[in-house]
């Protein structure tokens, strides 16, 4: 799955845009006539609504969730090789293993550092094989204009995912579920 974001811009503005400071995103002209989306009609039909689904929803608590998005968005930094994330990380991996899950960190290199992904896994009731379903979100945040050293708690990027991620988690700890369940929260995004 891939983001896109189709804008018009005259060609002297992007290259100013693509000249400018270091970017996470690239500007790519598209071919004459080029269909970048197509809307589909809808059928009419949706499917029934699923009480199992209904009553999970109803289950999510604010006070869960907004308490695992203030612990994370309270250090000075979540860039994804600093100290901060790394406590972080181990606070979310500990969560995951409260609510029962399996867990692992998976060591990732971010610039010739070290940051991981906190991986947390639960298997589901089905008979084998399985699908797998995964929830995600990055945990680490930065603050691009300021660099390593500036403030970065990043409530909206993304502690308010990676604490959905928690949630989901703490919700689905206790359900039966038919597939297995893949929870990740993500550094060195």
């Amino acid at each position: 799955y891939k983001r896109q974001l189709v804008v018009d811009l005259d060609p002297a503005a992007a290259r100013e845009v693509a000249l400018g400071q270091e970017t996470c995103f690239g500007i790519q002209p598209l071919p004459r006539n080029a269909v970048v989306f197509e809307t589909r009609p809808s059928s009419g039909v949706r499917a029934a609504p699923r009480d199992w689904i209904q009553d999970l929803v109803t289950a999510v608590e604010q006070p869960p969730y907004q308490g695992d998005l203030e612990t994370l968005a309270s250090r000075h930094t979540r860039l994804s090789t600093s100290e901060d994330f790394a406590a972080l990380a181990q606070w979310a991996e500990a969560q995951f293993v409260s609510f029962g899950f399996a867990t692992r960190r998976e060591v990732v290199s971010v610039n010739g550092n070290a940051s991981g992904n906190v991986v947390a896994d639960k298997s589901g009731r089905g008979p084998g094989p399985r699908d797998l379903i995964v929830v995600t979100a990055h945990l680490d945040s930065i603050n691009v204009e300021g660099g390593e050293a500036a403030s970065a708690p990043g409530a909206d990027d993304n502690a308010s995912g990676s604490a959905a991620v928690l949630a989901m988690a703490r919700l689905l700890a206790t359900h039966e579920a038919t597939h297995d369940m893949r929870f990740m929260l993500f550094g060195g995004e």
